[in-house]
This record gives C-alpha cells, sequence and structure tokens, in this order.
C-alpha cells in the first residue's frame, strides 16, 4: 500500500470514528435534556445509551489486550480550574500512560510509524502484565490532543455552550485503540458548564472500581 492509500484509508477510519461520536453525543444530549425537563426517559432511549456508547472505534483499528496482560479499566474525574477551563484526570487500572519509544522518532509521522512497526511495539505494547500506550481526548466528537499523562486541561474555548461531550480512549503507541471483551476500553463524560452540577452522565466501559 502506498503513502497516499494508507493516508486516504486513515481519514476513512478518522471520518467514521467522529461520525460515531456523534452518534452516541446526539443519543447522550437527549437523555440530559429529558432530565433537565423532568420527564422519563423512555425503555428505547435508555437501550439506546450504552448501545451508542459502545459503537466506537478509533481512527486506526482495534487491538485486543492479549491473554498475558491485566484488561485495563478506566473512568474520568473533572473539575473547574481555579482560573479558566477545566482540568480532567484520567483515572486507569492495569495501563500505565508514557511517550513512544525513542525508537519511534523519525523526520516525520510515516517514518515514526514505521520504525515502531519494524521494531514489533505494535502487536503487544506490554511491560509484563501491565499494558502502556497513551489515550486521545474528544471534546465534542473533535480529537483535543493526545495524553501521555493522567491529567489535561480542557479550555473553556473548546466548550460550546450547553451539553458538552468529553470523551477518551487508550492507544498503543501505534494508535490502535485497546478493546476487551470485544468492546473498546472507553470513557465519556456529558458535561454542562453553565449548571451547578456539572456532570450530568457519564458511560465507561470498564470503569475503575469506585472512581468518583
Amino acid at each position: 500500500m502506498t503513502a497516499l492509500q494508507e493516508d486516504k484509508q486513515e481519514r476513512m477510519m478518522h471520518k467514521t470514528f467522529t461520525q460515531r461520536l456523534k452518534r452516541q453525543g446526539k443519543h447522550m444530549i437527549r437523555a440530559c435534556q429529558a432530565i433537565r425537563r423532568n420527564l422519563l426517559i423512555t425503555p428505547l432511549l435508555l437501550l439506546a445509551l450504552p448501545v451508542a456508547a459502545q459503537d466506537m472505534d478509533h481512527s486506526h483499528t482495534p487491538i485486543a489486550v492479549p491473554d498475558t496482560a491485566l484488561p485495563p479499566a478506566l473512568s474520568l474525574k473533572i473539575v473547574k480550574d481555579a482560573i479558566s477551563g477545566y482540568n480532567l484526570t484520567l483515572l486507569s487500572d492495569s495501563f500505565t500512560l508514557i511517550p513512544p519509544p525513542d525508537y519511534a522518532q523519525g523526520k516525520n509521522d510515516e517514518s515514526a510509524m514505521k520504525n515502531m512497526m519494524a521494531s514489533g511495539a505494535c502487536t503487544d505494547d506490554a511491560q509484563g502484565s501491565q499494558l502502556t500506550g497513551h489515550a486521545h481526548l474528544y471534546v465534542n466528537s473533535v480529537k483535543i490532543q493526545r495524553l501521555y499523562a493522567s491529567v489535561a486541561h480542557i479550555p473553556d474555548s473548546a466548550l460550546q455552550p450547553g451539553i458538552n461531550q468529553i470523551s477518551v480512549s487508550i492507544n498503543n503507541h501505534c494508535h490502535r485503540y485497546w478493546t476487551y471483551q470485544d468492546k473498546p476500553i472507553i470513557a465519556t463524560l456529558f458535561i454542562t458548564p453553565a449548571d451547578t452540577q456539572l456532570i450530568k452522565h457519564r458511560f465507561e466501559s470498564f470503569p475503575v472500581s469506585s472512581p468518583h
């Protein structure tokens, strides 16, 4: 496959991922709006929430947690920053956020990825029983940044009036998103900055035990 074909394939995969994030967001926003109006949420909508949230993929391809590794867990915590914006904390079990290794460096993204693939890191990314990699942060279905640490700042400018969707996926350093039991390991918060109750809804496919 040529570099042009790979670039085209990656753009198509990214488009699919963001479309599914938006679909998840629409379901959650309808639920939050119903709650704010003190209406009962229909059983159909309740059933749709986890289905929409689980129907996510990454801008690349999935990679299953190997049998030799402990299954990761992921939850999110968010608080208002003392000066501006919000501070998001990733809470995880059996997963370590780290930068790519030195051998991943290249003249550009394409050569760096080739170095990673040649090293074999794309097939494992585990240190013993502990998975390693990075996270991707999405705000309202738009990828904001790559995360190598557990705390990220979300500026006010990244948020819109009303309900906002904040999603995080965990990935290996070849940008393949981790899955367990055929489900992506993701966490999503729906927040309304103007309200005293900041978090309106949360979804975590494999939550950390007692994280909140």
